[in-house]
C-alpha cells in the first residue's frame, strides 16, 4: 500500500508525497508540518487526481559504465530529437534519444542516482 502526504489549505487540497510505508509517511508528516504552518497536513491512502500527471517519467541505464537517468518525454529543445539526461557528474545535459536502448540499470545500480533527484532537485519520479 502506498501512504500519500496531503496539503490542504483555504485554496486547494494537494498530494505533496508519497512513501511506501506508513512509518516513513508518519516521520515525514512531522516535517510537512514543521516546514509549512500555512496548511494542514495529512497522510492519506489515496492521491489527488494530478499526483500521477505530477510524476516525471525517467529511464535509468548504464551508459559507459555511468548512470545515467534519461527523461524520454523531455525534449532538450524545441527543435532536436535530443532528450534531457541526468547523471552524478555533469547533471542536467542534452542526451542523444538512442541511448535509451542502453542497457537499464538495476534497482542497485540507480539508487543513490534516484535519491539524487528526488532529494536534491525535487523531482518526483515514474519510472519507465
Amino acid at each position: 500500500m502506498t501512504f500519500y502526504i496531503q496539503r490542504k489549505d483555504a485554496n486547494q487540497l494537494e498530494t505533496v508525497d508519497e512513501f511506501a510505508t506508513r512509518k516513513e509517511a508518519k516521520a515525514m508528516l512531522a516535517e510537512y508540518q514543521l516546514a509549512d504552518r500555512t496548511a494542514e497536513h495529512y497522510i492519506s491512502t489515496r492521491a489527488c487526481s494530478d499526483w500521477e500527471s505530477a510524476k516525471t517519467p525517467v529511464k535509468f541505464v548504464v551508459f559507459q559504465g555511468e548512470i545515467v537517468a534519461l527523461f524520454p518525454k523531455d525534449r532538450a529543445t524545441d527543435h532536436s530529437k535530443d532528450i534531457m539526461s541526468y547523471a552524478h557528474i555533469g547533471q542536467h545535459s542534452a542526451a542523444c534519444a538512442s541511448l535509451l536502448k542502453c542497457k537499464r540499470a538495476t534497482p542497485y545500480e540507480y539508487k543513490s542516482l534516484a535519491e539524487e533527484l528526488t532529494n536534491h532537485c525535487g523531482y518526483t519520479l515514474e519510472i519507465v
